[in-house]
């Protein structure tokens, strides 16, 4: 036992060791001890003085080595420097923590290690990197501040728990603190434990660096060897839950950091040891590069960022030691103490750009003097004012997050920009940062400004390695940029992008077999992903004469840019499509792709990397025939997969591709069924040649196959050119007598409502129009065998016999009465005397054509081997049961012949059995039968299962009944017939209790016939017992989970039943489509037409070649191009309904209102000093202006008074200018000299906003006015407004008039206009000028507004609202002083925001009867403004007050909106 547990432990440390590595650690890393001990001054507090002193290190007498205790100068003052030396370190390991409270609960044990103050940065980095096995981090945080514990508000709680983690998550960062149980450093760990917890993961690297000598247990660290773990009390007196209050200069660690490093000078109960070396360490890393996710470094070094929080006076010096290496400083405002302090001295500092410096003024330096003795005391006040004054000669690298202000971004937000600043290297470097930290939102505010313009190919590096990472906000953003990825995407670009993969399983298994992937290797991939008939484009095929894919000419694809008008062109004459070689765009360079949307789409598909591949789906082209071929590319992808959760995440992605092709589908058969049908069945060369209809069958897409457009699709290639109104019993008579086509079939081009929508069509250049030679419209079946497109033009008779043949639909008729002609002919001749009469030879040579026709079908499969082809025609059921009936056919005709007639007839009678199953097939066709063949196949699946197990029971009870009832049997067929027969039929009722109780029996031998006779059995009564049993088993039991089998097949599938039959029936309309016209026997002249034809094909290159029939529909390239075109239209559409719809839902309404916010909130920070600064001009320019013509006025005065008496008056300055306050007649020269200052006193009378169509919240439009007829001396004979009055006003309420243009002239009543209206006590009078009445309406004094009536306004004339406007300059809340922004004073004004439309507004309403403007203004602002601020009873009366008296604050505006015969307007 002793042996096995220490073998076990043996293992446990060696694997310790691999993974620490104690030789390196012993051989690089020192540690620091006393070597003279140097008497301390005697403390009167210390007990123990006098029978153990301590040494100047604050270690006792008996910490030292005897060694050490003697020192030739104990005078002298201790030093580092010449009273300590480095040995190798004794503290090192793992540390696991005990007794803390929620701390490292469930997390692994944390690494630690003790060094030296003057240790190298580049051994810690070696030992991240090569013991700790430590990633780099993309971002360094470093956190500083009170080490002491203070109250955590919630505020700085978010900070911690919510900005810091998202910034160490989001950026992939390590975060530094001092690594103790205590202050800044505790909260931060608390933040990490809450992450690891809410998040189930330890992705949150957390170095904490600390003064060993004040770390508290310390010695249970020590060991030479290393600790694995130490066990670190977190509570020195046993037998407490909560953590033991430390000595004043000792501190716990904190469990929830994952690494320490206790920094070590030699003696004890000192903090501030490590702040050094935690400089050094933090600037060593800065000059690392990032290391990317392919494991090589990128160009950009890793930034360190430190963030204060709270603190003491090491807080101020760890800032320093930032700010001197180079390191932006985040300062928490807010969060107390050293934090506010340094805000505060960086807040008032003034930037003098003469001599390229800040400098705080006297007034703040006394200031921040103040708050540091207050804070810490007389004690290095200078030290620590002269370490925040050169701090702030750095202000860059400073930036101030206000914790309580209503901060636009969270702390993270914060540090990235203070980063982002700091960084000097350009914006293309500050890009490369954001793209390593995959922060676009920080890339979006810092970089992407709007004021920034991008130069071409400035961000092809950026792009790329977008690509590689799979960035797909990025990515959009850089297209949102401008980037062009036609000029971007080259040959040689695709093949670096494809080198730099990570995620995809297949793609990096051929990149390990390989050095260097190129194309070629890549179109293999796809084309085995594909199928074996896709044509790959000339990029990814091999290069003749061994050159590099890369230098590959580029592709050769038939595209649909604007290359020229077909009708210029003889070229349609050639079918291009036939060889895939198309003529290269002009403007394509030679190493470029023509649709780089659709390589990178494919690019993202072979990673598996949804959101990459949706957004160039979404960017790209052939939506459709791009979601199919992404489907199918997943699913094979998933076929190869070994991994389960990457099975079921790439089929959940290609559902989700199907399900986006069958949404775009769906918008263009809502729109044109008939553009819907051609888009399924038109070639697509950058998809292989494909179309989508093959594309979805391939990917095994049933849902698409079932739409209703595509299903319509089949129908039309069911019926070819059959019209849907030919009724089936016509069809049936046709079938039976050919020469009635002419008369009841109707086709496409014979029906006149065809012919009128082929005239009148929106199809445009997709209309097929008829060729000159007469073959109307048929020039294009000849093309590829298909053609669903009609020309109008009426069919000849013998046009009208051919398409009623070759309609698949017929086709399977034709071959339907001709297999009941055959088994007919097959039952009489094996039910006659079998006899070799020619009837027998028709039936031989009939079954030769059956099976010559199973050959063709091989033969002219799609795939391009003989191998695929027979391997896809043996994976069909059917296909296997001819195989079956063919062959038993062929066994029972060599039988006959060798003369075994009887055997050869029963076989031919078992196949005949086989020939009648096969007549099924027939109904699969149906849509009622054609589901019930589904479900008798899954069926019969569920039916071997359970004789599988009905088997057991069956064979059991068989040979236990043979044995107990007749054990002496001997013959073998004997006990067989007893197992197997008896037990099989006794389950359908037959119980042969005959036999098993002994009647008829006898023990004569002789006499056993075993029909009137059988032996006697021996236990007859154990038999019936065992029989019971059975029946119990095998009748109640197995019979009913059959049932229950069944029960659960036909519900499971029956709703995926019609989808299924739907799917099927593609394959059952293109193997009729395909299918000879003559049917069997007849077919083999078919047959043998093709076998002559394929020979001419082989042995003669220059005679013409024929192809296959396919269910392609040829088209010259402007319908190509017209089509794709209409494709992606509908494509936008349906992208802007999904968008809609998420849009719609609550979760995404409020994250996409609180990310609009926040973007209108950053753009208000970014811009508001710019506003400030325009603000604060136009108020001085406007103060100018008015003291200018304050000037003006008073030289006018003057003037008038003195006569016509030539009066020089000098100007004076504009400082020395009186006040209009301050001039004694200033009213009446105001009068006299009145400057216009509106359009209305100019006599301009034009307004816009009164004219606009259309009525707010209406989509009525005003008859359009011209700007020279608005005003109504104008002449404009042809003016005919729109009349409209909304129907809550024509319904009479209080506050509206009555209907008068619902009156006669003559009858209506006069309205007081004008004037005070006393009987509704409401005021007519217009503010603006007094307006004309016309046949008893009033006209707006604006002019003509193209609309007549109310509108939504219930009054006639004016209707008068009042809209108060109270504004104040901001003061600050501590002195009451101004807040000025760059010297300029800050405005506010009260608004309020509408609960109808959300829309901020001024707080204003409508003048009620008989009350007077500034009642409404007293009012409505008391209800809009002041209705929902928290006040006391004290404060609201303060506020009536202010509202009834003289001297309010509030400028009152007056709004008039005009009901005449024109429209509601806005005067003012």
């Amino acid at each position: 036992m002793y042996k096995v547990e220490n073998t076990l432990y043996d293992l446990l440390e060696e694997e310790e060791n691999q993974i620490t590595n104690p030789s390196w650690i012993r051989e690089n890393i020192l540690m620091r001890e006393c070597t003279r001990f140097t008497p301390a001054p005697p403390d009167i507090k210390d007990r123990k003085g006098d029978e153990d002193p301590k040494c100047q290190c604050k270690k006792r007498k008996k910490k030292h080595q005897d060694r050490f205790l003697e020192n030739p100068d104990p005078s002298a003052k201790w030093k580092v420097e010449t009273h300590t030396h480095t040995i190798p370190t004794n503290a090192y390991g793992k540390i696991e923590f005990i007794g803390a409270v929620g701390g490292a609960v469930g997390q692994k044990a944390r690494k630690f290690i003790r060094v030296d103050y003057d240790t190298a940065p580049s051994k810690l980095l070696a030992l991240f990197k090569d013991v700790w096995k430590l990633t780099k981090p993309k971002l360094l945080i470093s956190v500083t501040g009170g080490a002491q514990n203070f109250p955590l508000n919630h505020r700085l709680k978010d900070v911690f728990r919510k900005g810091l983690i998202k910034a160490a998550t989001s950026t992939s960062a390590w975060i530094i603190t001092g690594g103790t149980h205590a202050g800044v450093m505790k909260y931060v760990g608390d933040a990490v434990r809450d992450h690891n917890l809410a998040n189930g993961q330890n992705n949150v690297v957390a170095i904490g660096i600390a003064s060993w000598g004040v770390i508290t247990n310390r010695a249970k660290l020590i060991d030479d060897n290393g600790t694995f773990p130490a066990y670190y009390n977190m509570d020195a007196k046993k037998g407490k839950t909560l953590v033991s209050k430390p000595h004043k200069n000792h501190a716990h660690l904190d469990p929830n950091h994952t690494h320490f490093i206790l920094v070590d000078k030699g003696r004890v109960d000192e903090f501030g040891e490590e702040i050094t070396l935690r400089g050094k360490l933090e600037k060593a890393i800065s000059e690392e590069q990032i290391q990317k996710s392919s494991g090589e470094s990128a160009s950009v070094s890793i930034p360190v960022v430190c963030v204060v929080v709270q603190g003491g006076p090491n807080t101020i010096e760890t800032a320093f030691e930032a700010i001197t290496n180079g390191t932006p400083v985040v300062v928490v405002a807010g969060s107390g103490r050293a934090a506010d302090i340094m805000a505060y001295a960086c807040q008032h500092t003034i930037e003098l750009k003469e001599v390229v410096r800040n400098v705080m003024p006297e007034m703040v330096r006394v200031e921040v003097a103040k708050m540091i003795e207050k804070e810490f005391g007389q004690k290095q006040l200078d030290h620590h004012l002269t370490r925040i004054e050169a701090c702030i000669q750095h202000k860059h690298l400073i930036t101030v997050y206000e914790l309580g202000a209503s901060s636009t971004m969270d702390i993270d937000g914060a540090i990235l920009h203070a980063i982002l600043k700091a960084n000097k290297g350009g914006i293309l470097d500050q890009l490369r940062l954001a793209l390593i930290w995959n922060r676009v939102d920080v890339a979006k505010r810092e970089i992407f400004t709007d004021d920034r313009e991008w130069g071409k190919g400035q961000l092809d590096e950026s792009l790329r390695y977008a690509l590689s990472n799979n960035q797909a906000n990025f990515i959009e953003l850089f297209l949102e940029q401008g980037v062009n990825l036609k000029d971007y995407l080259t040959i040689k670009e695709l093949t670096i992008l494809y080198n730099e993969i990570q995620s995809s399983s297949l793609l990096k298994q051929l990149k390990k077999k390989r050095a260097k992937i190129n194309l070629e290797h890549v179109g293999k991939v796809i084309h085995n992903l594909m199928f074996d008939t896709y044509q790959l484009l000339d990029q990814y095929l091999p290069k003749k004469g061994g050159d590099d894919i890369r230098q590959d000419a580029p592709k050769q694809n038939e595209a649909y840019d604007d290359v020229g008008d077909d009708d210029s062109s003889d070229g349609e004459d050639m079918d291009e499509n036939d060889t895939g070689a198309t003529i290269m765009p002009a403007n394509m360079k030679k190493d470029q792709f023509e649709f780089p949307m659709r390589e990178l789409f494919v690019f993202a598909i072979l990673q598996n990397w949804h959101d990459m591949a949706k957004l160039f789906w979404e960017e790209g082209r052939e939506s459709i025939a791009s979601a199919l071929a992404g489907s199918k590319m997943l699913k094979g992808m998933a076929s190869k997969e070994d991994d389960s959760d990457q099975i079921a995440n790439m089929e959940e992605h290609a559902e989700t591709y199907e399900e986006l092709a069958i949404g775009v589908l769906n918008e263009c058969y809502i729109e044109d069924e008939k553009r819907s049908a051609l888009l399924l069945v038109f070639e697509l060369p950058s998809w292989g040649n494909s179309t989508c209809l093959s594309l979805a069958v391939e990917a095994m897409d049933k849902n698409f196959i079932a739409h209703p457009g595509v299903q319509s699709l089949l129908t039309q290639i069911w019926m070819g050119k059959i019209s849907d109104k030919t009724s089936p019993f016509h069809l049936w008579m046709c079938t039976l007598f050919p020469p009635l086509i002419y008369f009841l079939v109707k086709f496409h081009e014979d029906d006149e409502e065809e012919k009128l929508s082929a005239a009148k069509s929106i199809m445009g250049a997709l209309d097929h129009p008829p060729s000159d030679n007469g073959d109307n419209g048929m020039a294009s079946q000849t093309k590829y065998g298909l053609d669903i497109r009609y020309s109008g033009v009426a069919l000849s008779w013998w046009q009208k016999f051919k398409f009623f043949y070759d309609a698949p639909m017929n086709t399977f008729r034709h071959n339907v009465l001709s297999y009941i002609v055959f088994l007919v002919l097959y039952s009489y001749v094996i039910l006659g005397k079998f006899a070799k009469d020619y009837f027998e030879y028709v039936l031989i040579i009939w079954v030769v054509s059956l099976c010559t026709e199973e050959f063709r079908q091989i033969a002219q499969g799609v795939n391009s081997s003989w191998s695929s082809r027979l391997l896809a025609w043996i994976t069909d059921y059917w296909n296997i049961l001819d195989m079956a009936t063919l062959i038993t056919f062929a066994v029972a005709e060599i039988l006959n012949f060798v003369g075994f007639s009887e055997a050869g007839h029963v076989l031919l009678s078992l196949n005949l059995t086989l020939f009648f199953i096969r007549a099924l097939h027939i109904f699969s066709i149906s849509k009622q039968l054609g589901p019930k063949l589904i479900m008798i196949q899954r069926m019969m699946v569920d039916l071997m299962f359970f004789v599988a197990i009905l088997a057991v029971f069956l064979i059991g009870y068989g040979i236990a009944s043979q044995a107990i009832l007749f054990p002496n049997e001997t013959d073998v067929s004997v006990i067989m017939r007893g197992i197997l027969m008896r037990s099989y039929f006794q389950i359908f009722g037959e119980l042969f209790l005959e036999v098993i109780e002994g009647s008829d029996c006898t023990d004569n031998s002789t006499l056993v016939d075993g029909v009137d006779f059988f032996p006697c059995p021996e236990h007859s009564w154990i038999g019936i017992v065992l029989l019971a049993g059975y029946m119990m088993i095998s009748n109640v039991l197995l019979l009913n989970l059959l049932i229950a089998m069944f029960s659960y097949t036909f519900s499971a599938i029956q709703d995926n039943t019609d989808t299924i039959w739907k799917f099927q029936r593609y394959y059952l309309i293109k193997e009729y489509f395909n299918r000879p016209t003559i049917i069997p026997p007849f077919i083999l002249a078919s047959h043998f037409f093709y076998a002559v034809r394929f020979v001419i094909q082989h042995c003669c290159r220059t005679c013409t070649h024929w192809k296959i029939p396919e269910l392609k529909q040829w088209l010259t390239d402007q319908e190509k191009k017209t089509l794709v075109l209409w494709e992606g239209i509908n494509a936008d559409n349906y992208t802007a309904k999904q968008r809609i719809l998420v849009q719609q839902n609550l979760n995404e309404r409020v994250k996409e209102t609180g990310d609009r916010v926040e973007d209108m909130t950053i753009k208000l920070d970014h811009g508001g000093k710019g506003f400030g600064e325009r603000l604060v001009r136009l108020e001085n320019g406007m103060e100018r202006t008015n003291d200018a013509l304050d000037w003006m006025i008073s030289a006018l005065s003057s003037l008038s008074s003195s006569g016509n008496r030539e009066v020089k008056l000098a100007p004076p300055k504009l400082k020395d200018i009186q006040r209009r306050e301050d001039s004694l007649d200033i009213a009446e020269e105001v009068a006299r000299f009145k400057v216009p200052d509106s359009l209305e006193a100019l006599g301009i009378m034009i307004h816009k906003k009164s004219r606009a169509s259309p009525y707010p919240g209406t989509a009525m439009r005003r008859f359009p006015v011209p700007d020279d007829k608005v005003p109504w001396e104008t002449a404009f004979p042809l003016y005919t407004p729109v009349r409209y009055t909304h129907r809550s006003v024509e319904k009479g309420p209080h506050w509206a008039d009555i209907d008068l243009m619902s009156m006669p002239e003559s009858s209506r009543p006069v309205l007081l206009y004008n004037q005070m209206d006393e009987q509704c006590k409401y005021n007519r009078r217009s503010h603006m000028k007094a307006y004309q009445i016309k046949d008893g309406l009033p006209l707006n004094p604006k002019g003509r507004t193209g609309l007549s009536g109310r509108g939504l306004l219930g009054r006639w004339g004016p209707n008068h609202a009042a809209d108060p406007i109270a504004t104040r300059w901001k003061r600050k809340p501590d002195d009451g002083s101004i807040l000025m922004d760059e010297d300029k004073p800050v405005l506010e004004f009260i608004a309020i925001q509408r609960v109808d439309n959300q829309q901020w507004a001024i707080p204003g309403g409508m003048v009620q009867p008989g009350h007077l403007v500034s009642e409404t203004l007293n009012r409505e602002f008391g209800e809009e403004a002041l209705g929902a601020l928290n006040k006391t009873d004290d404060e609201a009366a303060l506020i009536r007050n202010m509202s009834t008296s003289s001297s309010r604050t509030v400028l009152r505006y007056t709004r008039v909106m005009w009901t005449i015969q024109g429209t509601p307007i806005t005067p003012g």
